[in-house]
């Protein structure tokens, strides 16, 4: 029943960001604003409920990988290119900013297009089902603090990305250029996954790995210092951010029910979508003031 309504949700999700983000900008105060907002939270739990479950229900496994990575670098990079757009729109009309939140709904039938195109998995055997059913629990810790840690970088990224400003062969780079180098890094970490999943072997292992990396990354972007080193540093977060989330989902494969992953998978990565749009909104009061 709940897969059926979600391909509704998804769509009213990403319509309901938009509207709610282009009623925050026409009510900036009050109790129109704060409903706005209130609007804005919902829909972004929409989206991730929705695009998520679509994404590891009924996918075959190469198909979903790649809508992880691509949602990954999507919900990152939509907030930083935004927060990077509103700095120089700002300068000349702040309210203008707000329409930057319809831009979810032009690509809309993107992700439309994707799922039709996408092939159906096989439902797991009987006796696969009770052996991931045995499994279930042992790694709930480690996933929560998987998702915990993935916030908690993408809110480092966030706020380097915002402040950024480095100077390469005589040309200034802002948090605009920035962010593409970095979207650059996740379609080079999305290329590379089967790669590296098939070389590590062991999921924990890459999932450790592609954590470690990320810290390391963010780590590098703020000892650079906005020196021409930032670039690779934004190039290594892309790269091992877009591994985080397939190794989450497929961790979760692995050690839970078919019945339970719904829930668990829409309840873990909302709180992660969540998350990472929290630190735009932490910044963008600070880029239009």
């Amino acid at each position: 029943m709940l897969l059926s309504v979600l391909p509704g949700l998804l769509r009213l999700g990403v319509l309901g960001f938009s509207l709610s983000g282009l009623c925050d900008g026409l009510a900036s105060h009050g109790a129109q604003a704060l409903l706005a907002r209130a609007g804005l939270g919902l829909s972004v739990a929409l989206i991730m409920t929705g695009f998520n479950a679509l994404a590891i229900k009924d996918y075959d496994k190469p198909t979903s990988n790649w809508l992880l990575s691509y949602l990954n670098m999507a919900t990152s990079s939509y907030g930083l290119i935004m927060a990077a757009l509103a700095a120089r729109i700002a300068t000349t009309n702040a309210n203008a900013v707000y329409a930057l939140f319809g831009v979810p709904a032009v690509i809309l039938p993107f992700f439309m297009l994707v799922r039709k195109g996408a092939k159906q998995k096989a439902t797991p055997s009987a006796q696969v089902q009770i052996l991931t059913e045995a499994k279930r629990g042992l790694r709930a810790i480690p996933l929560l603090a998987i998702v915990a840690g993935h916030m908690a970088v993408h809110i480092l990224l966030y706020f380097e990305l915002s402040h950024v400003s480095m100077r390469l062969l005589g040309f200034p780079i802002g948090s605009g250029q920035g962010t593409a180098i970095y979207v650059l890094g996740h379609v080079m970490g999305a290329v590379g996954f089967r790669p590296a999943r098939a070389r590590i072997g062991n999921p924990e292992k890459h999932m450790a790995s592609a954590l470690t990396m990320s810290l390391l990354s963010v780590a590098g972007l703020t000892a650079s210092g906005g020196t021409s080193m930032s670039l690779l540093f934004f190039v290594l977060a892309g790269m091992s951010l877009s591994h985080v989330l397939p190794l989450v989902f497929a961790l979760v494969r692995d050690t839970v029910g078919i019945r339970e992953q719904g829930r668990l998978i829409a309840d873990a990565v909302a709180a992660g979508f969540l998350g990472q749009f929290s630190a735009l909104f932490a910044v963008y009061p600070e880029v239009v003031g």
